[in-house]
């Protein structure tokens, strides 16, 4: 593991633990960070507290994981029924929920919060869930992601594109 003594580099880099997956790690400091942050912030790393997350996508499926990190009562609200059973089974929901309103709103998190973050995520042994693609088929992803053919996020494998 490479580490950074100057702290230019501490302050623009994270260091992702040994063990925890590259291409696992690639989607944290956006989608990862985007539901962490704001988890944190309202004190929702406490267990036994309760957690309602509407939509079931690439975000909302890191707080989902988080959120049984931290050992929540998750609700999923999605307008969707076919998404019950991965909700439930897969991620680990508590509960439910069909809506036809659905609201969302976050923000992002700093260096800081976002490298707590990545630790959290590999001493939790949290893994987004990803499809790993060469970069000849971003224009294909593109046309996948506007049918919602997408489950949860891409990752480009630029070190097997090169």
């Amino acid at each position: 593991m490479l580490q950074f003594e100057f702290g230019y580099f501490n302050r623009y880099c994270y260091r992702i633990v040994e063990n925890y997956p590259l291409e696992s790690a690639t989607p944290l400091p956006c989608a990862g960070i985007t539901v962490y942050r704001p988890m944190i912030h309202h004190k929702m790393n406490q267990p036994g507290k309760s957690m309602r997350v509407i939509g079931l996508g690439g975000l909302d499926h890191m707080a989902i994981k988080f959120g049984k990190a931290f050992g929540l009562n998750i609700i999923v609200f999605s307008t969707s029924i076919n998404k019950k059973e991965e909700a439930l089974g897969l991620l680990g929901a508590n509960k439910f929920v069909v809506s036809s309103n659905t609201i969302t709103g976050s923000a992002s998190g700093g260096t800081k919060m976002t490298q707590e973050m990545l630790d959290f995520c590999a001493a939790n042994k949290i893994y987004p869930k990803i499809e790993k693609i060469p970069t000849q088929y971003v224009n294909e992803a593109l046309d996948r992601l506007v049918k919602r053919d997408v489950k949860y996020r891409f990752v480009i494998d630029i070190e097997n594109s090169l």
